[in-house]
């Protein structure tokens, strides 16, 4: 219990620092920026993502799962230094031929050009953090992003005095810099490229179908924002991005926890020892993630408005459809951890595959009834295809699906349902016309959540608070054992 209570709180850390630091930042260029550039924007990083996974990062499961060395890295790395170059002219090359930038002008295709600089330091980065994880420096994965976040937001309001667009853009481009810079001082030693295919060639099988599951993904994180760009007006597509950065937040956070805590943890876990494990990481993510949601969820019209300013209230409803797809496919990628470090990479792929399909399905067949419609149809695919991914782990965790009865859905539908009827207690008290009757909705439905779930998840929180942080090679002796 230590060593994943540790674990947990230093992958809350890196998920915290890679969430909120950049939704607050994000919240102040919403204020600032014209909601038109934020929509490009948004699709040029969405751009960014899709081109991004046609590299073979599918690697740094390997360089995890198989312990590799010091000359193994070396050719990863070579590698993927190869096709971050490339993949930023062909970055450019879309950003030019969608004609994006015209709806500012060159002082906008400047700036996507700028922001294309992300490609490079994300893809390369893979490789120094593959080797932070592999001796479990869970600390120092952890501080990486809270430096790198809190740097890149102190550049990006600066520049914005004189330029907000280019201060928006610049904020996503050191982001990205200092976190590879980060990376590299806290894995202790730079490698240098140097490519020998016979180290990769007992790699490539399954990297690649890990490189497919990750571009899959990518295709259900941001490939309905580059379809809606050719479907619906800037800005529109500009609040369903919005909605769309909610669900993303989540799956920013939960990728955070796959990475550093999932899967080094199934890698090391042995079979019999997987439901305990399971149990622990849906409780985990209740806490963290199912709560959250739940009170966003209630109140998203209120903190839509007040976080991003009233400009984007009409994105509120899609917002809390967005939040709540997210959380499913949090809940999912505990499953697709364990099967990207267990050699079942091509299953988890034939399902990604479907579910890509079926997203453009969806956004083809229902944008004219809406976007609410488009997010409803999103919502329901990612609820099935996480359940799945479950269904696909019952071997390794033949109790999952009790275990989300009686550990996930049961309490969050208790917690979420007092919470929704002390808000609504308070509204009709103080009056529904009131100017305060949502803050103390807010407050109330705040205040029920928080003790309710303290109530129901106070071993997990107990055990991260009072047994402290082992060192690290008690965390590996404890994982391992």
């Amino acid at each position: 219990m230590t060593s994943f209570s540790s674990a947990t709180l230093w992958s809350t850390v890196n998920a915290a620092a890679g969430v909120l630091l950049p939704t607050l930042v994000f919240a102040f260029f919403a204020h600032i920026v014209p909601v038109s550039e934020v929509g490009v924007v948004a699709v040029g990083l969405a751009w960014i993502e899709m081109i991004k996974v046609l590299s073979p990062q599918g690697f740094y499961e390997q360089l995890i799962s198989h312990n590799s060395d010091q000359k193994t890295h070396e050719s990863v790395l070579a590698v993927l230094l190869a096709t971050a170059t490339i993949s930023y002219f062909a970055y450019v090359g879309v950003i030019w031929i969608s004609g994006l930038w015209r709806h500012g002008g060159q002082t906008l295709l400047l700036a996507l050009c700028l922001l294309g600089l992300r490609l490079v330091s994300d893809i390369i980065v893979l490789q120094p953090q593959a080797l932070l994880v592999q001796e479990l420096r869970l600390r120092r994965i952890a501080m990486r992003v809270v430096w790198a976040n809190l740097g890149s937001g102190v550049i990006g309001l600066v520049l914005a005095r004189f330029n907000p667009l280019i201060g928006f853009v610049s904020y996503y481009i050191s982001q990205s810099a200092l976190t590879l810079i980060m990376t590299v001082l806290g894995s202790g030693r730079i490698t240098f490229p140097r490519l020998r295919v016979e180290l990769l060639r007992p790699l490539m099988r399954n990297a690649g179908y890990a490189s497919g599951v990750r571009l899959v993904a990518a295709m259900n994180n941001y490939f309905d924002q580059i379809l809606l760009s050719t479907l619906v007006p800037i800005t529109i597509l500009a609040r369903y991005n919005l909605a769309k950065r909610v669900e993303t937040t989540l799956i920013t956070g939960s990728s955070a926890f796959q990475g550093v805590l999932y899967q080094p943890l199934f890698a090391r876990t042995p079979l019999g020892g997987r439901d305990a494990l399971l149990r622990q990481c849906i409780r985990t993510l209740n806490v963290l993630f199912g709560m959250p949601v739940i009170l966003f969820i209630i109140n998203n019209g209120l903190l839509v408005k007040t976080v991003f300013g009233r400009q984007w209230a009409p994105a509120a409803t899609l917002a809390a459809i967005m939040a709540a797809s997210g959380l499913a496919r949090a809940y999912g990628s505990i499953h697709g951890a364990l099967l990207s470090v267990s050699q079942r990479n091509l299953r988890q792929l034939v399902v990604t595959l479907t579910s890509g399909a079926a997203g453009v399905g969806i956004v083809l067949a229902l944008n004219s009834f809406g976007l609410i419609a488009v997010a409803l149809g999103l919502l329901a695919r990612n609820l099935v295809v996480s359940l799945w991914f479950a269904l696909m782990t019952r071997e390794d965790m033949p109790h999952t699906l009790r275990r989300y009865c009686t550990e996930c859905v049961g309490p969050l539908l208790v917690i979420g349902g007092l919470g929704w009827a002390g808000g609504l207690a308070s509204r009709l008290i103080i009056g529904a016309d009131s100017p305060f009757a949502p803050w103390a909705a807010l407050l109330t439905s705040t205040l029920i959540i928080a003790v309710t779930g303290a109530l129901e998840f106070r071993n997990e929180l107990s055990a991260v608070l009072k047994r402290g942080l082992p060192g690290r090679r008690r965390v590996a002796e404890a994982m391992v054992s």
